[in-house]
């Protein structure tokens, strides 16, 4: 059973809103976190020049490719410069469909990512739970992450049982997120969850 985490994020409570904003703009993602665009590449190359690009970086800096799924924009900013910061290369989706297109493309062209952060819950959409299988059909042993603002969500208390190798209550602290990441990377048959600020294994 995962202790639900706590609700302070330095010291404020820490609440999502949901704000409008201009669609979420990839290409300014793929510019900031892996290449020059030109306006005539495909998906493909885009995905395939960002994570060509991670795999070239020193592997003493290198801590991983990680794929983000989560409809909120202001969660997926969180997570981005979260992530950014501690040495990863991140890669944003807003729903399901975007993140098995994507986590696909990337296995096809050899640059798989090394984890997967998924929200469980998704508007009108794929949730957490429907893609990580759609997943384990592309990639067997993707190292998957489940994150949800419910404490009461199945997937967060047994996160085995969904196919997931870890779970992430919101909100977390980026020493939660981080910590948890690091676990999972170097991790392949151990699922586990966070306890308060620490990660008990489930066998």
């Amino acid at each position: 059973m995962c202790i639900r985490g706590t609700k302070e994020f330095q010291g404020k409570t820490f609440k999502a809103q949901r704000i409008k904003l201009r669609p979420y703009n990839r290409r300014r993602i793929m510019r900031q976190n892996a290449y020059k665009l030109n306006e005539s590449d495909s998906d493909e190359e885009m995905v395939t020049a960002m994570m060509s690009k991670a795999k070239k970086v020193s592997p003493l800096s290198r801590k991983g490719s990680i794929l983000v799924m989560d409809d909120e924009f202001t969660i997926r900013n969180f997570i981005f410069h979260m992530l950014k910061v501690s040495g990863y290369r991140v890669f944003l989706t807003k729903n399901g469909d975007e993140a098995v297109e994507y986590y696909t493309k990337a296995k096809k062209c050899g640059y798989p990512f090394d984890a997967a952060i998924l929200d469980v819950h998704i508007p009108n959409g794929m949730g957490g739970k429907e893609v990580v299988k759609k997943l384990r059909d592309v990639d067997p042993e993707v190292k998957a992450v489940v994150m949800s603002g419910d404490s009461t969500e199945p997937a967060l208390l047994n996160c085995k049982e969904y196919g997931f190798i870890a779970a992430l209550p919101k909100p977390f602290t980026i020493g939660e997120l981080t910590h948890v990441l690091h676990l999972v990377i170097a991790t392949v048959k151990s699922a586990f969850r966070p306890t308060g600020h620490k990660v008990a294994f489930s066998r």
